[in-house]
């Protein structure tokens, strides 16, 4: 796959899908996502540098899903708060990676993968380029804005594991975080991990998004 170093910026597209080569595709029921790099503040949200979207195929007004970083009440996830600016170095049918730095000497890799039509995984490793210890805390906000009878995204206690659900359309969606996330409901829903990085010291954590017909199978 080409190495790439192309900056991501404000009304930049790139479609996420799950590709019949490589996994499973559910074509009565393929959810896409769009990786969006984005300045302006959207209704009822707050900017993101980057985020993934998604209606579900019209079933929902929208998902969004975006990071935040948070370092001596500090908060970085607007393309202004960010040290670097995001840079896209790979991307295919269903796999995108790219770079940003939401402080000076702390780095971010965020790769983006869709295995299969009803899940998005996202692997982030942070890295602090620095020389001295670091303390800052990773959010992974997600906002539902459901259809009418639908539900948004609120913290739940699936399996005792926190994890945040919500309901629009025949779907319940359903995002975890590995590494003893925690959830936070305001301002917005989201799971969080407090870090703690030496110099050169790298954190890596996993995440997934599921929308199957129930919460349960979502969480599976």
């Amino acid at each position: 796959m080409r190495n790439w170093n192309l900056p991501f910026v404000s009304r930049q597209r790139l479609t996420l899908a799950s590709d019949a080569r490589f996994g499973l595709v559910r074509y009565a029921d393929d959810q896409i996502w769009e990786l969006q790099g984005s300045s302006g503040k959207p209704a009822g949200g707050e900017s993101a540098g980057i985020s993934l979207v998604t209606t579900y195929g019209l079933r929902a007004r929208n998902l969004r899903i975006f990071p935040r970083f948070l370092e001596n009440k500090q908060a970085a996830s607007a393309p202004q708060d960010f040290a670097v600016q995001p840079v896209l170095h790979h991307f295919y049918t269903n796999f995108a990676a790219l770079s940003l730095a939401p402080f000076p000497g702390l780095q971010v890799r965020i790769e983006l993968w869709v295995p299969q039509s009803d899940l998005l995984l996202g692997r982030v490793q942070i890295t602090n380029q620095g020389v001295t210890r670091r303390k800052l805390r990773q959010e992974w906000v997600v906002q539902l804005n459901p259809d009418e009878n639908g539900q948004r995204m609120l913290v739940e206690k699936v399996q005792n594991t926190s994890v945040l659900a919500g309901r629009t359309g025949n779907l319940s969606p359903v995002f975890f975080m590995t590494g003893g996330a925690e959830a936070v409901q305001s301002p917005f829903s989201a799971l969080c991990q407090e870090l703690e990085l030496s110099p050169g010291a790298s954190h890596e954590c996993v995440w997934g998004m599921a929308g199957c017909s129930e919460t349960e199978t979502s969480f599976l």
